[in-house]
């Protein structure tokens, strides 16, 4: 993915464009960064910084809950996943235009990632969404088939080499008929630990266009002490019709039981895995893992499970929903669907109470902001919720007068944490921040050729750069065949 931009006169004052892109593409000139901001300043003058912004908070723990939510707008995938693989090849991983990219090499490499941090079925249920991008041959970007253990989507406890080697739940697509009972489609199964023997459990099965489950499909899970279900939706059946497939079931008419199936691990782990006859790519746009609340057991029937009570010294068998332990103005059951801790009143640390971090997104006065209670730079422009007063005047740094839930108040262009950072005022338009060419100029075009078909750089920069996520290089993409010439610029097609 690039942004394709072409340009001739320009007269709009000020044009933004941030880009979350592993290439940007821009003149004769490709700049390769995780995250840049490209800024129009002036008329028929360009300039491009390039600096990290500020990333969305991934996951959190919350009182023995464990929540992910990551659609990798961060290049720091490390933070969250580990790589779990077998030995027989390598696996790799990159976060790549807003998509986390695994890389197989070698037949039969089965690898993946785990999550770092791990949960307790027993403790929260299991719900978890996979939104998968695809699976391709890296050299071709042709189709290619899964194999011997398919692709997984599921759990895995104790963060096992790869899940045939540790306790699991999930589905598998493609893989081996005799291990996972998805030869033809998918198979929901659970709990081998044997390497290349069969699943111990097998819930469910069915069979499905390979085709279109390469192009990528959503695929959601969920188990409590009751039952499993699953959701594929996004793929076609074997007579190329659209179709979601989904089904529910008791562990008791499988044979079977949850804490038979789950066992005795209390550390857990969202997983993704593939293996296949050759080198293969595994894409996912966005994994999601969290609580599955709705059949977890509430003896007082007050809207709070059991666990949630008895971790936080709440009455499990008496109706507290309208309590306030922490005495910060939400109650009891308001902090459990907040997530926020209902012993402390100030649950993220910044300074603010839960109660006037409202969590809207709009701030309506200073006794409802509408920051997140969970984070502490709820719009993530570097400064923190509790500096940014929304007064409309700039006092310093610890009164911003910014809007909490703005990263750039004045739309200006420049963010409002790097606007104080630069001097400038974070609320006035007028008051644009000063560039320091050294330290931020990557490349300049000034578009005042008078004849000719490409625009030069005239920034004086090295061919490697150096900037806060690392380096970047400049690559000439002079006599590219892709290239679309204008009368003082260009763009790549």
């Amino acid at each position: 993915m690039c942004l394709r931009v072409t340009m001739g006169e320009q007269s709009s004052p000020m044009v933004t464009v941030v880009c979350a892109l592993t290439w940007f593409r821009w003149d004769e000139t490709i700049l390769k960064v995780p995250l840049i901001q490209y800024k129009h300043t002036m008329k028929r003058n360009f300039i491009i910084v390039c600096r990290l912004l500020p990333m969305l908070l991934i996951s959190q723990s919350v009182f023995g809950q464990l929540v992910i939510d990551d659609g990798f707008d961060s290049a720091d995938w490390e933070s969250t996943w580990v790589i779990q693989h077998n030995s027989v090849g390598s696996t790799s991983v990159e976060v790549r235009d807003g998509q986390l990219v695994l890389l197989n090499q070698k037949a039969n490499q089965n690898g993946g990632v785990a999550s770092k941090a791990s949960f307790s079925p027993q403790g929260q249920g299991i719900q978890a969404v996979f939104e998968f991008a695809g699976v391709y041959n890296p050299g071709s970007l042709d189709m290619i088939r899964p194999s011997a253990n398919g692709l997984f989507m599921g759990v895995v406890a104790n963060n096992g080499a790869f899940y045939r080697a540790a306790n699991n739940f999930g589905l598998t697509f493609f893989g081996q008929e005799s291990r996972t009972a998805s030869a033809n489609g998918f198979g929901l199964v659970a709990g081998d630990r044997n390497g290349g023997g069969a699943s111990d459990h097998f819930f469910d099965d069915g069979d499905l266009d390979l085709e279109s489950f390469t192009d990528g499909c959503i695929v959601k899970i969920a188990a409590d002490a009751e039952g499993w279900s699953y959701e594929i939706s996004g793929v076609m059946d074997m007579d190329f019709v659209e179709t979601t497939f989904s089904n529910s079931g008791k562990w008791a008419d499988a044979g079977t039981s949850f804490d038979e199936v789950f066992g005795d691990d209390m550390e857990w782990h969202i997983f993704v895995s593939c293996q296949a006859g050759s080198d293969i790519e595994h894409i996912y746009d966005r994994i999601v893992l969290e609580p599955k609340q709705a059949e977890l057991s509430d003896r007082d029937g007050d809207g709070m499970p059991d666990f949630f009570e008895e971790a936080n010294g709440l009455n499990p068998d008496a109706d507290d929903a309208d309590g306030d332990a922490d005495e910060d103005g939400v109650s009891n059951l308001a902090e459990f669907e907040r997530k926020t801790d209902p012993v402390n009143p100030d649950t993220d640390g910044d300074g603010l109470s839960d109660l006037v971090e409202s969590g809207t997104g709009v701030w309506r006065s200073a006794d409802d902001r509408g920051t997140n209670p969970l984070n502490v730079d709820s719009d993530h422009d570097g400064l923190g919720d509790s500096v940014e007063s929304n007064s409309g005047k700039f006092i310093s740094s610890n009164d911003t007068g910014t809007n909490p839930n703005q990263i750039d108040t004045d739309r200006d262009g420049s963010g409002d944490g790097f606007e104080v950072a630069k001097g400038s005022d974070p609320g006035d338009r007028s008051s644009l921040p000063a560039f320091d060419v050294s330290e931020d100029l990557i490349g300049h075009w000034k578009f005042d050729e008078t004849s000719g078909t490409t625009a030069s750089q005239s920034a004086p920069v090295p061919d490697n750069f150096e900037y806060d996520g690392g380096v970047g290089e400049l690559v000439n993409f002079s006599g590219n065949t892709q290239w679309v010439k204008g009368q003082v610029g260009g763009a790549l097609a």
